[in-house]
């Protein structure tokens, strides 16, 4: 789904494993964008990208949400970093972190470009929330998606999946498996 000069945006990079991959198949020409609001992931992050001497990495510290605003995060232990989040589970957290919320449209538009190859999400049951906060870019800049959905923490907001989907297909996506993941394009 990603080849030289093309444009990546992982939102819930985490420790950047997926924007590390990106990063090597996009190539200098390209561009990765991580989104990730736990600060104590940043130096990773930023570590790796320097260790494999990517420049392509764009980090972006901060939570999506629809309206702009901050809030408080739920560190989970850092066995498990990538189960964080904003929502009321009842896990054992060790830390609590102040996070600012931005709307994805804000942020694309702060990094100036106008396509992005492919997406991925995972935010841990705020997937509709970050969509509708990019809905002007669904079904015209953003060419491909990868959605991790997470219907327990959908469920305690009132969401589903399947609103994750129709919004997706009413934006024009339709969702096909690649490699056995749930890829989500245009046209």
């Amino acid at each position: 789904l990603l080849g030289p000069n093309l444009t990546f945006y992982d939102v819930g990079a985490n420790e950047g494993w997926f924007s590390l991959v990106a990063a090597r198949l996009v190539g200098p020409g390209g561009r990765v964008v991580a989104v990730e609001p736990q600060e104590r992931l940043w130096p990773v992050i930023l570590q790796n990208a320097s260790l494999n001497r990517f420049a392509n990495i764009d980090l972006q510290p901060f939570a999506i949400a629809n309206e702009e605003s901050e809030t408080t995060i739920k560190l989970y232990p850092s066995v498990n970093t990538g189960a964080s989040g904003l929502g009321s589970d009842k896990r054992r957290f060790e830390t609590l972190q102040r996070v600012t919320l931005l709307p994805l449209a804000r942020l694309i538009e702060g990094s100036g470009l106008t396509k992005i190859d492919l997406m991925k999400i995972d935010v841990e049951g705020y997937e509709l929330e970050v969509l509708k906060s990019a809905v002007e870019y669904l079904g015209r800049n953003i060419h491909r998606l990868v959605v991790e959905t997470h219907a327990p923490q959908l469920a305690e907001r009132g969401e589903s999946v399947e609103q994750v989907h129709e919004l997706l297909r009413s934006r024009g996506y339709s969702n096909r498996l690649v490699a056995g993941v749930e890829v989500w394009e245009l046209g």
